[in-house]
């Protein structure tokens, strides 16, 4: 371990919208995409059971036929949601309330431990450290990363500014066109996705949490005197909201972050 890195700690993964971990497929978060978070934080697959360990809630089946997009929104209009995202930000709450649960239990290893999360699953995330807050718990977490969060801003911004010993990175893409067109426009809450722009430019960001605009000009020279090539829009990509973690140019942040980096000469970014 180099002077000045950060222990390794139980590393949980919350994944996004439109995933299953009862799926037997690629749609089951545990098959694809966990591996290849442990990949990009630096986890060997063999540790992941400890080190990285997955987090799976139930958002609702994966639409992958038309039966299964009808299906979607009539079982959400049954529950009373207008469509399935609506349904899924509701089971997201829920899925942070248990996680929290699972954290003190101590279900994941022994705390502190570090979150990373994709997208939806930054409510997820949030609801979880909230809850822990609640009862004077936070200590229980140590680092969060946010991928393209889908979290409104001012929900983040609550969460953050209350537990200020635990450091966020956020990495938003402005450009991410699912968060700009569907995650503000179909979510039951007004507000812009922290996962877009970020909190520096609100009067209230906390001081403990740190945007990187992956699609940035100044943030990507930024990284390049590290030797990191950072980036957040796919090239020849309308739909690049998972580009985040996809390009290995953003890997190396990943680790340093978790490695207990400051990432100083970001902060004046954006």
């Amino acid at each position: 371990m180099s002077a000045g890195a950060l222990p390794l700690a139980p590393l949980i993964g919350v994944h996004g919208f439109m995933y299953d971990p009862e799926d037997g497929g690629h749609n089951n978060p545990s098959q694809q995409l966990y591996p290849q978070w442990a990949e990009m934080t630096g986890r060997p697959v063999q540790g992941f059971a400890y080190y990285s360990i997955p987090f799976g809630w139930r958002a609702f089946r994966p639409v992958t036929s038309i039966l299964n997009t009808i299906g979607a929104f009539v079982g959400s209009w049954g529950r009373g949601y207008l469509h399935p995202y609506r349904r899924a930000w509701a089971l997201a709450e829920e899925a942070g309330e248990r996680l929290a649960r699972m954290i003190v239990s101590g279900e994941f290893g022994p705390a502190p431990v570090d979150i990373i999360c994709h997208s939806l699953g930054s409510r997820v995330a949030l609801t979880a450290i909230a809850d822990l807050n609640n009862h004077g718990l936070s200590a229980l977490v140590r680092r969060v990363i946010l991928l393209n969060a889908a979290e409104i801003e001012d929900a983040a911004i609550f969460v953050a500014s209350r537990t200020p010993d635990i450091r966020y990175l956020n990495l938003s893409v402005e450009g991410d066109r699912v968060l700009r067109y569907l995650g503000s426009w179909m979510g039951p809450v007004d507000g812009r996705c922290a996962g877009r722009r970020g909190l520096l430019s609100r009067p209230l960001a906390p001081a403990n949490w740190l945007d990187i605009p992956l699609d940035d000009a100044s943030a990507q020279r930024t990284a390049a005197l590290r030797g990191w090539s950072i980036a957040g829009d796919e090239p020849g990509c309308l739909g690049d909201h998972w580009y985040s973690y996809r390009h290995k140019g953003n890997w190396p942040l990943v680790r340093a972050f978790l490695g207990g980096d400051r990432l100083t000469g970001f902060r004046m970014v954006g």
